[in-house]
């Protein structure tokens, strides 16, 4: 036989001011005698109390009283719609709490009917997680009303006969307990009533940042008090949560992932010797391991702005507690803020994202520190073009516009190219006759042909520069030598030469080694390194004019194989945010 249904045509929506709830029957509760406190989950915990009222027309009234002896003057279940989660209503098996009706008279022939109905679940509880946690989603400080609470267990008090009163320390003291209640909404209390199953209703113990006062909040295992968990309609479709909870001391918290600062884009802590560290940023999540000393330092893949941040250990398998979320500003290194105050048109937020990428892997991996000159031609406008990235110095300067395109650079004609003012001989910090590399990204796949991105010499052959593939498919790639030349049948990439050394020098493509090759180191030629062109015979003569289409250009100290491999993947991935290369 099928259970009688809520009539109707009454309204199964209590009134807002009646409403409230005890969503769960409260766990029994075993104070041990070191003073924890062992919960047990009661069967059929998932039975709550609900409060509920509202006021009935004449019509309506006839209606209920019809209802009423329908399920045997409330003694009988019955179904209802009921506000389980504050706004969201469910269709539950209910029954009248025995004594709990009340009628009370309005004028104009209304009656209010209050009474407090039982709530049956719609299915079985869920497993008990021990390990569980406070929900990321949810807000854990308290509503400041709310807030409130002992912070140490109460001392046993014994009453002496001449009238003193002797009060002995209990075993855990530092048991506290805090009032605590929030306003969720809907979506925010589909995840409370899931993570109560979680926990066995309140029965089990969890992880949970807490506010211990003077604005400390600290990760502590925490335990539901029995029987103090209450729901109350906020309005909006909120509801109020209000529960007791029991906080455990310090002590028993593991050692964990601590977030030490933000520099950049590079977020540092410290956490268990050896342990893995997650760091969740907004939606991403980061793993890293810490060192010998358990430092860790994390890259975080986004721009710039201001995220929430959490981290937890890993040690050997076992996760610890998630720290509290921290909110951190991801800022622009000096060096990038430095560069877009010289471009005249600012950047799309994209492409500065992508610049402080760039920057950054360039940063990280030590290159940007053996720099002279980086020009990243491949850029949203001719002026930032021709900045030099390093510094306010040696930018460059059209002679004879040559011709530039957005986000693909420029490329040269006769007697068309871009002076540097850089010489290497009299302005190389970085770059000496033994310790030197220019590196050139063209964009251009083209047959063999005497064409030169950039290079110099004190007669005709090329001392520093690349005639990178001339006639029948050669290469020549010289860093303050004049050596043999070598195959190559491929125009476009990044090529790099490189030297470390007064005895050797190496050419790459696209991070791969084409050729390491036996080549004394020679004087430095005293001139401008202009692009677009070869400058020979001691700057009287210019030629070998570029009609390649260069993305970027850099020179600087000598790079080792693994740091050539690392600044081609930084400029591909800056080249492919642009769209220049696939």
């Amino acid at each position: 036989m099928s259970l009688p249904a809520w009539p109707a045509g009454l309204p199964y929506r209590s009134e807002l001011r009646a409403w409230s709830a005890v969503p769960t029957r409260g766990p029994r509760e075993t104070e041990m005698e070191r003073g924890n406190v062992r919960q047990e989950r009661r069967p059929g915990a998932r039975r709550g109390e609900y409060a509920w009222a509202h006021t009935f027309s004449a019509a309506q009234l006839v209606v209920w009283e019809d209802f009423l002896a329908d399920i045997e003057d409330g003694t009988a279940r019955f179904t209802m719609l009921v506000a389980i989660r504050g706004s969201a209503y469910d269709t539950r098996e209910v029954e009248i709490v025995a004594g709990s009706l009340a009628y009370a008279a309005l004028p104009g022939g209304r009656t209010t009917v209050s009474m407090r109905l039982r709530v049956y679940p719609a299915g079985a509880a869920g497993a008990v997680l021990a390990s569980a946690e406070w929900p990321a989603s949810l807000p854990y400080l308290p509503s400041r009303p709310a807030w409130g609470g002992a912070p140490v267990a109460t001392w046993r008090e014994t009453e002496i006969e001449d009238g003193a009163v002797r009060s002995a320390h209990r075993p855990m003291s530092r048991v506290g307990s805090w009032g605590w209640a929030g306003d969720f909404s809907p979506a925010e209390m589909e995840t409370f009533v899931d993570f109560l199953d979680q926990i066995g209703q309140g029965a089990a113990r969890y992880w949970m940042p807490v506010a211990l006062g003077g604005g400390r909040v600290e990760i502590r295992r925490v335990q539901i008090v029995a029987g103090s968990i209450k729901y109350a309609q906020a309005g909006d479709g909120y509801t109020t949560v209000n529960m007791e909870i029991r906080v455990y001391p310090a002590g028993l918290v593991p050692p964990m992932a601590v977030i030490g600062g933000i520099s950049g884009a590079t977020l540092t802590g410290t956490a268990p010797a050896g342990a893995t560290v997650e760091v969740v940023v907004g939606t991403t999540t980061v793993s890293v391991v810490t060192n010998g000393t358990g430092s860790w330092a994390a890259e975080l893949p986004v721009s710039t702005g201001d995220y929430d941040v959490r981290v937890r250990a890993i040690v050997a398998g076992s996760p610890r507690p998630w720290s509290v979320t921290q909110r951190i500003t991801v800022a622009l290194p000096a060096a990038i803020s430095a560069l877009l105050a010289r471009m005249t048109i600012q950047p799309s937020a994209a492409r500065v994202s992508a610049i402080g990428t760039l920057v950054q892997s360039l940063i990280s991996a030590g290159i940007w520190a053996k720099l002279d000159v980086l020009y990243i031609l491949a850029a949203h406008d001719a002026q930032a073009a021709r900045l030099n990235w390093m510094a306010d110095l040696y930018n460059l300067t059209t002679v004879n516009v040559p011709s530039f395109v957005v986000d693909r650079g420029y490329a040269g004609a006769t007697n068309t190219y871009l002076a540097t003012g850089y010489n290497p001989a009299v302005h190389g910090v970085r770059y000496t006759r033994n310790d030197a590399h220019m590196g050139v990204w063209d964009l251009t796949d083209r047959a063999a042909g005497n064409i030169v991105p950039a290079g110099t010499s004190t007669g005709t052959g090329i001392q520093v520069g690349m005639l990178h593939r001339y006639s029948t498919d050669r290469a020549a790639i010289s860093v303050n030598d004049q050596s043999s030349t070598f195959a190559n049948a491929n125009s476009e990439g990044f090529f790099v030469g490189s030297r470390r050394s007064s005895a050797t020098r190496s050419a790459y493509r696209n991070g791969a080694l084409l050729v390491d090759t036996a080549a004394t180191s020679v004087a430095i030629p005293s001139m401008p390194v202009d692009l677009l062109c070869f400058t020979y015979n001691g700057g009287a003569a210019r030629g070998y004019w570029c009609t390649d289409r260069i993305a970027a250009f850099s020179m600087g100290g000598g790079l080792t194989a693994a740091e050539v491999a690392t600044f081609h993947a930084a400029l591909r991935t800056y080249l492919q945010s642009v769209g220049a290369v696939a």
